[in-house]
């Protein structure tokens, strides 16, 4: 896998949070902890328009953690992960000033949409105080979001005319065929106690004919964590004391308490699945959207080799 493909993929994990603390300070870009001499240290010039130290130490912040740090992380590493986010930088801007040169638009209702969009996920309040924390205001960050929107336009349109078809979908599955393997799976509803008698009790009225959720309602004052329904799962999954116990009962049983460390389990096996593998028709669509997601690697790094070479990109520091 080339440099700039493994670039490529780490910009697709990149949020709507990073966009907004990858403010440049010309126009009004959040704060945070870099030192105030990174502010204005350009780094990069991308058709004369400066990419910042900060926006670069941001993005790597928000990629991977606050945590992650010049002072406590391997130099070599660092190192990478800030080439890594100037790319991401680069990357970006380019693709904005492609949008904007080929006319791509974001209508005001739209804009005001994504804001109050982000606003409703986040809270009012938490929403408030991100901006305050980041020295931004919503006028700033509505204009991240727009600048983000047109960026996911012009990638659509690279995007426009990737298509799977059913041989190639086919030729991966065959080719990938072990990846689909699933191992013996169990669905189940669990109550968990800490007390022998009060699991002794469940076990009773739940071979009694009672349902799980009345069960559930009546105890749920009395454990901090009282029952839940899992989804399919792998039998080695569960713990090593019911892993045996499970194989061999039946679809339907209610398992009398058993102890694992100082907890008091009760399940019922809701349903069984042999190992086995996966159908064609169960996987196809998810086999379509990772050969897109490949395709799209592909097409966003052949992209960003063109115009890179096209633009005039000047590396200051």
């Amino acid at each position: 896998m080339s440099t700039i493909t493994k670039l490529t993929q780490s910009i697709f994990t990149l949020t709507i949070v990073a966009a907004l603390v990858a403010c440049s300070p010309e126009t009004e870009k959040p704060q945070v902890k870099e030192p105030a001499s990174d502010v204005n240290v350009v780094v990069v010039l991308v058709n004369e328009k400066p990419i910042y130290k900060s926006e670069v130490l941001r993005r790597t912040h928000a990629a991977y953690g606050s945590d992650v740090e010049k002072e406590t992380t391997d130099p070599n590493r660092w190192q990478m992960l800030l080439d890594v986010a100037t790319e991401s930088e680069v990357m970006d801007e380019l693709l904005l000033q492609t949008a904007v040169a080929e006319g791509m638009t974001v209508s005001d209702a739209k804009a005001q949409s994504l804001l109050d969009h982000t606003k409703e996920a986040a809270g009012n309040a938490a929403f408030s105080e991100m901006l305050k924390e980041r020295g931004a205001s919503e006028e700033t960050f509505r204009t991240f979001l727009v600048e983000q929107s047109l960026i996911n336009q012009y990638k659509e349109k690279l995007f426009d005319d990737l298509t799977v078809d059913d041989g190639t979908l086919q030729n991966y599955y065959k080719g990938h065929i072990e990846t689909f393997a699933e191992p013996d799976q169990v669905r189940l509803e669990v109550f968990t106690f800490g007390v022998r008698e009060t699991a002794e009790q469940i076990y009773a009225r739940w071979t009694g004919g009672e349902s799980f959720d009345a069960i559930a309602k009546a105890y749920q004052e009395e454990a901090d964590s009282v029952g839940r329904k899992t989804r399919w799962m792998p039998v080695n999954a569960v713990p090593e004391e019911l892993q045996s116990k499970i194989t061999e009962a039946k679809a339907g049983t209610i398992l009398k308490p058993a102890q694992v460390a100082n907890t008091f389990y009760v399940v019922k096996i809701i349903e069984k699945r042999e190992a086995r593998v996966r159908d064609f028709e169960e996987v196809k669509v998810e086999i379509s959207k990772e050969i897109l997601r490949l395709r799209k690697d592909k097409a966003l790094d052949e992209w960003y080799k063109s115009a890179s070479r096209e633009a005039k990109i000047e590396y200051v520091h």
